[in-house]
């Protein structure tokens, strides 16, 4: 019989509902991971670890209706979509082997503020690139960034995500945790869990960005008419 090829991982701080976990040896207010095997840590974190990548593009778009593409144009809210996707660049790191709990591992370090504002930071040097001014570039930038964190924080499924890192690797959950975590892989993410996932984020994500659009546009068609009186 052939020996697994099995390895500790991080011990971890969690908050949240200890019953979400799908990971033996977990504690109230903490995580224990140990001695998990490669292939089986792969396989569970991948059913479920995030909100999908449809639904965080929504919050730079209702950003830039809301404000309008005077403020926004078009090269600034391609930026922002990409921002806002950015995050989820750790997934190529997780299946390099890097650990779940680890900073670099999915929802650490490129899951934080620090990692948003050099994000935006960068985006500011290049704004005339983007055809904005710099502390426009920076705002939006770092707001699309750092909400794909947050809408991360608020599902129902994985670790938290690690804020503060990389001076805290602790994993955070919002209070409100209403958004179904998404499957990864397009044969799971296209089948009924996967829409359910998005029938969840469509009333939990979607309807209150479509809100604040709105809400946004009328701030700005009243505005506009009572400067012409």
């Amino acid at each position: 019989m052939a020996a697994t090829n099995c390895r500790p991982l991080t011990r971890l701080s969690l908050r949240g509902n200890p019953n979400d976990a799908r990971t033996s040896g977990r504690r109230v207010g903490e995580v224990s991971i140990t001695h998990r095997c490669g292939a089986l840590e792969k396989l569970e974190a991948r059913e479920n670890i995030m909100a999908s990548i449809l639904s965080h593009p929504a919050v730079p778009i209702a950003l830039a209706t809301a404000v309008g593409s005077r403020v926004v144009p078009g090269r600034l809210l391609a930026g922002a979509i990409a921002c806002s996707i950015l995050p989820d660049v750790d997934a190529l790191l997780f299946w390099a082997g890097v650990p779940y709990g680890h900073m670099f591992g999915h929802r650490g370090f490129t899951h934080s503020i620090v990692f948003a504002v050099i994000v935006a930071a960068v985006g500011a040097v290049t704004a005339s690139q983007l055809q904005t001014k710099r502390w426009t570039a920076f705002v939006i930038l770092f707001l699309s960034t750092v909400s794909h964190g947050v809408l991360d924080a608020m599902t129902t499924g994985g670790l938290g995500v690690a804020f503060f890192s990389p001076f805290s690797n602790e994993r955070l959950f919002l209070p409100w945790r209403v958004i179904e975590v998404s499957p990864i892989g397009v044969s799971r993410f296209f089948s009924l869990r996967g829409l359910e996932v998005l029938a969840s984020e469509v009333t939990t994500v979607w309807i209150p960005c479509l809100l604040f659009a709105l809400t946004g546009v009328l701030v700005r068609r009243r505005w506009r008419r009572e400067t012409k009186e």
